[in-house]
């Protein structure tokens, strides 16, 4: 039994075992839904029903978050239904462990329909990027499933209804709203679980080009800041991070803080992949535009 204090809602009961007692859980509201997630491990949905209702809530919620319920838990303070892992929230869930480690992250929020998504850009404040969230689409901005630079809420709804349409007859979860990011220079920095020699850091010019250029180095973990440097030098692209043409340096030291920083979560985590893809740097430092990890 696992006892969880759901937002300042009131404690209930889980009768399931999730493992470490020590994971995190994070709640989003949903229309009429409580939800809130154990990393790592199945999202847990609070409604008010009663256990005569739970058959309809369960269909609900199947149809609206493409998730599986595998029980429900009557409890005092409502219906427990507990599923397994969906890609929204499984995304939701990556942001906030990198959250959690200290990465800074652009402010965002996963949305389901054209007023929603208004309303967080309004929130968020303008001008943001719209993104498109689904299991089946990899390569979002080569299928019309980004939209960037957008000032207003007209703007907004129009490309909202563009991406829609554009990822039609796809297994979509939802809109992501963000913040837009600053201009520069776009790198990947990521790492991989090796089976051989452990956890590996890599960075290299990123963004929509990053499969065809193929410009990165990689080290072993853990790294020194010295080693961050040799990295950067050794990719053929060093001179634009460097000013090429007049133009200014990046932060090298953010670029520096942010690999360290990465190798330090694969380690700690135990991440067999991951990548920041594009993480755009200026001389201001640098934004982490897009994430996408396995552990």
């Amino acid at each position: 039994m696992y006892a969880i204090n759901w937002a300042g809602l009131g404690s209930f009961i889980v009768a399931a075992c999730f493992g470490n007692l020590e994971h995190e859980l994070f709640a989003l509201r949903f229309g009429s839904f409580q939800m809130g997630f154990v990393s790592g491990h199945f999202p847990i949905i609070r409604t008010n029903c009663s256990a005569g209702a739970a058959p309809y809530t369960y269909r609900t919620i199947v149809d609206n978050f493409d998730c599986h319920v595998i029980t429900g838990i009557q409890s005092a303070n409502g219906f427990i239904l507990v599923a397994d892992r969906f890609i929204g929230m499984a995304m939701i869930e990556e942001f906030k462990l990198l959250e959690k480690n200290g990465f800074g992250l652009l402010p965002y929020m996963l949305t389901e329909n054209e007023d929603e998504a208004a309303a967080a850009a309004k929130k968020i404040g303008y001008p943001v990027a719209l993104k498109i969230v689904s299991e089946e689409i990899s390569h979002k901005s080569d299928i019309g499933g980004v939209k960037v630079r957008i000032k207003d809420e007209a703007a907004l709804r129009l490309a909202h209804r563009e991406i829609t349409e554009n990822v039609k007859g796809r297994k979509v979860d939802g809109i992501l709203v963000q913040k837009m990011a600053r201009k520069g220079i776009e790198l990947i920095i990521g790492g991989k679980k090796d089976p051989q020699f452990g956890h590996m850091v890599v960075l290299g010019l990123g963004g929509v080009y990053v499969e065809i250029f193929r410009d990165v180095t990689a080290r072993i973990c853990p790294v020194t800041d010295e080693d961050v440097k040799e990295m950067v030098e050794e990719l053929k692209s060093h001179p634009l991070l460097e000013g090429a043409r007049g133009e200014k340096p990046i932060d090298m030291k953010a670029l520096r803080k942010m690999v360290l920083g990465v190798c330090r979560f694969i380690m700690k985590e135990d991440i067999k992949e991951l990548d920041l893809n594009p993480v755009i740097f200026d001389e201001n430092g640098g934004d982490i535009v897009d994430v996408r990890f396995t552990r």
